[in-house]
Parts: structure tokens; sequence; C-alpha cells
């Protein structure tokens, strides 16, 4: 960013001058636009940041300001501004060896599979906002702004989002695969198979929790596109 004002809450919460901002509220981003988004909707609630800075990644956590807007809408501002378009369109390219590379991308993970456990802690908890879900709309849409912005970012965002879904596909729900590893366990400790009858139950509370999480997703995406 090309600026950050004093005493606004992108200060207060240590961003500086020339950081580039590459994940909010455990999503990743890739454009200005998608920064500014994730902030809006978010109001007076903390938001998880990771941030590059002289090339190295830091974790902040921003509150926005709630503004009311003209109309009365009530968005987040967090009082920075836009770096130049020639430096906002793509993310920092860092030159690394084999080695490093292996273990930057190690970090990498871990850092994203920890943003990702920690949205979905804030969101049972209710310190995040449920709207940061999103559907099959808002991947497209970010996929497209990191198309736009580079191959760089466009693989950096694949890479995030196929962490996040190989997390979320491990969570200990029937259906998923986190829960076929709750029935192996199951089965460990009692030493014999649960009843057919008792599996099937279990898979069907687990297609509803996620058939309810999937029209939540795309109730988001639609509210988000007529600016609600």
């Amino acid at each position: 960013m090309s600026m950050v004002v004093p005493g606004g809450a992108a200060q207060t919460a240590g961003m500086q001058q020339g950081d580039s901002v590459v994940n909010a509220g455990g999503q990743p981003v890739a454009t200005w636009q998608q920064l500014v988004s994730v902030i809006e909707r978010n109001p007076g609630r903390p938001v998880a940041l990771t941030v590059i800075r002289d090339g190295a990644p830091v974790n902040l956590t921003v509150t926005p300001r709630d503004t009311v807007l003209e109309n009365g809408l009530h968005v987040g501002r967090i009082g920075a501004q836009a770096p130049a378009a020639s430096a906002s369109d793509g993310l920092p390219s860092i030159r690394q060896g084999p080695i490093a590379a292996l273990s930057y991308g190690a970090g990498k993970t871990w850092e994203t599979t920890a943003a990702t456990f920690k949205l979905l802690g804030g969101m049972f908890s209710g310190k995040q906002s449920a709207r940061n879900i999103g559907g099959p709309i808002a991947i497209g849409q970010m996929s497209g702004q990191a198309v736009r912005a580079g191959g760089d970012a466009f693989l950096y965002f694949m890479a995030v989002l196929s962490v996040s879904l190989a997390v979320l596909n491990l969570l200990p729900v029937p259906v998923l695969d986190g829960g076929h590893l709750v029935f192996l366990a199951i089965e460990g400790v009692r030493g014999r198979p649960l009843s057919v009858q008792s599996r099937m139950r279990l898979t069907q509370v687990g297609f509803v929790l996620i058939l309810m999480l999937m029209v939540w997703a795309i109730g988001n995406d639609i509210l988000r596109l007529v600016g609600i």
C-alpha cells in the first residue's frame, strides 16, 4: 500500500507503507479490490491479515472502523491507500532456491491452514462474520481477478484455495473424508464397524449440514452481487 493514514485502523494494527496484503480473513488476496471487499464486509469486527513486508510474511489483525455511507449502509474502513498501479496488479516476487522454495511452500501451507482454522473458530465463537463464507460465485470472481492480476497471482490463489478446501474436507463431518476418518477411529476403539443403519443416518446428517453450508455460501454470493 502506498499510504497508511496516521491514527487509522491500519496503523493501529501495525500496517506499514509498502506492505502487500496477500490474505485477509482467511481469503487469498490478489488485488486491492479483494482486500477492500473483505474490509467493507466487516465493520467493527477483527480481520486477520497476512502481509508481505521486506520479503517475509507478517500476521496482523485489523479492526475496520464502522463507517456509515450516505445511503445508510455500514461498511468497514481501515485508513489505507491502494498501491500505485504498477505495483497493485501482482504479488511480490521472491526468488528462492529449490530447498528454500520447499521450506517456504511448507511454511505458507501451514500458514494458510492455521488461518483457515482461525477463521472457522472465529465464526463459531462469533468473532468472525459468517458473511466471510463464499460460494462458487465468489470463487469465480476471485479467480477472474487473480487471472487479470497475472500468472503468479493466479497460481497463488489456486494454491491457497486448494489448501483451504483440503482443511475443510478433513473436518469430522460425515460425507467428508474427515467423517470417514472418524468412522475408522470409532471402529478401531469398538473393535467392530458401525452398523449400516448408523452409518447411513450419520451420513444423512452430514449431507444436510453440507447442503445448508452450500445454501448459505451461495446466499452470501447473491447478497454481495446486489450490494447487501
